[in-house]
């Protein structure tokens, strides 16, 4: 069942992302605040203000180690749950976390990489096509980014080297998802497309 909540978030500020630390939900915005709860209730939320604005989205590992790319460029990472943050130097972009590495995939085709949790990141430029990448996940064994430009899709097993492949619909695919084995797309008003992804 689902608990229709107020958002928590002031009027005027679009949400860039969600995820859970391990401890506690953090959402990131496209202005100098960003939210936090430990249940996700309406009541729940903490504001934070005067931190740097436009995030592009937000990546944990699950256990306490969360990375906020901005959209100047930097990144904000944190290893206690998001209560103290650092900086360092990345690229805009959207994030993900999987098999021990965050990653961060932008429009102009470059993707970087960390290993040791946001505090440096390495970047490969024109890893992926450059286009306009709505979101990236990591499951199987393996990172998913999807485009709806086209409607294509890059994946790869180490965040580093990437293969582009394109699926054939008439509908926009713009949102992917992971689960029982099974990548989903979904986009447009009728088109689900389904990968097993096996390669």
């Amino acid at each position: 069942t689902w608990a229709n909540n107020a958002s928590p978030l002031r009027v005027g500020t679009n949400s860039t992302g969600a995820a859970w630390t391990g401890q506690e939900f953090i959402i990131t915005t496209d202005s100098t605040y960003r939210y936090t709860s430990q249940s996700g209730s309406l009541t729940g939320w903490t504001e934070g203000t005067g931190v740097p604005a436009n995030h592009t989205g937000v990546a944990s590992d699950g256990a306490g180690n969360v990375v906020l790319p901005l959209a100047n460029g930097s990144v904000q990472y944190s290893s206690n749950h998001g209560s103290s943050y650092s900086s360092a130097t990345a690229i805009a972009g959207l994030p993900a976390y999987g098999n021990g590495k965050f990653i961060i995939i932008n429009d102009n085709g470059n993707v970087a990489y960390s290993t040791d949790d946001g505090a440096t990141w390495t970047t490969t430029t024109s890893a992926v096509s450059a286009t306009a990448w709505s979101e990236v996940i990591y499951g199987n064994g393996r990172f998913v980014a999807i485009s709806a430009s086209g409607n294509l899709v890059a994946r790869s097993f180490d965040g580093i080297e990437w293969f582009e492949t394109t699926i054939e619909t008439e509908q926009t695919l713009n949102r992917v998802s992971y689960g029982a084995g099974t990548f989903v797309a979904t986009g447009g008003t009728t088109s689900v497309a389904l990968s097993t992804g096996t390669d």
